[in-house]
């Protein structure tokens, strides 16, 4: 299998599978759109921060004046252990929230190949409270997983606070990621529908930070007889489900 990102003039026959991320159109033998919020990083600091919605500034101003928590981020020496880490900690958070499990395979490759950039706030106790995992090149970065604790707390008042410090977080994603020179901030996906209550809310989040809301597409393409054969048993199992 390949994974192919963003670069939608390129077609790959050197695997039986394909997979194309975040094109600027369909690619692939099935497609699907996968619309997102795309940030400028090319902008001042200033305007990145003023595109900010007004309270979830007054939010990141607070948490920037307090010294009981504080930013890291990590690309290169990512440890295993600091990946099994956020693993973990991302399987739990996906457990009670029924969500899909982290990719281990495709964060291990990513490692693998120095894609990868892992983001944390610490608590004054030392406890990181907001984690984001990011694939990274030199022109786009995207947010793969992003998590905190709030979810393992019933205090209204914790549970504000873990907010804000995720929000501290992103900005100091968004200046982090300004001063390596990337082009493009991509939040991941926004959720193109009006049904889904919850991934609702996680747009109104996301768009809180300004940028604007892009439609990209995400496509499989299968290329050899084995990935053909790998289509239809997907197919069957898909069936058998159902």
């Amino acid at each position: 299998m390949r994974d192919v990102w963003y670069d939608s003039n390129a077609y790959y026959t050197d695997a039986d599978v394909v997979y194309y991320t975040q094109m600027d159109k369909p690619m692939g033998d099935e497609w699907y759109d996968q619309y997102t919020i795309l940030i400028d990083l090319e902008q001042s600091k200033e305007v990145l921060f003023e595109q900010i919605q007004k309270r979830s500034r007054e939010e990141i101003r607070s948490m920037l004046s307090k010294t009981d928590f504080f930013f890291s981020a990590i690309a290169e020496g990512i440890t295993r252990t600091l990946l099994n880490e956020f693993i973990e900690c991302y399987n739990r958070f996906a457990n009670a929230k029924k969500i899909p499990a982290a990719e281990v395979h495709r964060l291990s490759d990513y490692l693998e190949n120095g894609l990868l950039t892992i983001t944390r706030v610490f608590d004054k106790n030392n406890v990181v409270v907001a984690w984001h995992a990011y694939r990274v090149n030199a022109d786009r970065v995207f947010l793969i997983y992003s998590i905190t604790t709030a979810y393992l707390h019933t205090d209204s008042k914790m549970k504000n606070e873990i907010g804000a410090a995720n929000k501290f977080c992103h900005w100091k994603d968004l200046e982090y990621f300004k001063n390596l020179g990337v082009k493009l901030y991509d939040f991941g996906g926004w959720y193109n529908g009006n049904t889904d209550k919850e991934l609702l809310g996680i747009n109104n989040f996301k768009e809180k930070f300004g940028g604007i809301i892009t439609p990209n597409y995400n496509g499989i393409q299968y290329v050899t007889l084995k990935g053909k054969l790998f289509r239809l048993l997907k197919y069957f199992k898909n069936k058998s489900q159902a």
